[in-house]
């Protein structure tokens, strides 16, 4: 992301509507968002997926899925401003995600 974010402030403001990561172990997704430093002006696109991971052997998905809204709360902290799901995250999910976005934002 860091090559990312220093190509968007080269290409300036103006055409950047934020910088995301997409598809994603929500693992990958703090540390990332942290390496960022003060990240964009416009702020961060985070679409993880659902934490599980593809057996290319027997062709199916294997452990456990994450509970993505219980991380929300930090990646907004470290400004992610639009934040959704990928593979494997469903209407439930997302619900769940903006009942946390609606508590993040009330405080």
């Amino acid at each position: 992301m860091g090559v990312a974010r220093e190509r968007g402030k080269r290409a300036g403001n103006q055409q950047i509507v934020a910088v995301g990561v997409n598809c994603s172990d929500p693992n990958y997704i703090q540390p990332l968002l942290k390496s960022c430093g003060d990240g964009p002006e416009t702020g961060f696109v985070v679409y993880p997926n659902s934490g599980e991971d593809w057996d290319t052997t027997h062709h199916c998905w294997t452990g456990e899925t994450r509970d993505l809204s219980c991380e929300a709360g930090k990646w907004m902290e470290l400004g992610a401003t639009y934040i959704g799901g990928c593979c494997r995250v469903g209407p439930e999910d997302i619900k769940s995600l903006r009942n946390t976005v609606d508590l993040f934002n009330q405080n």
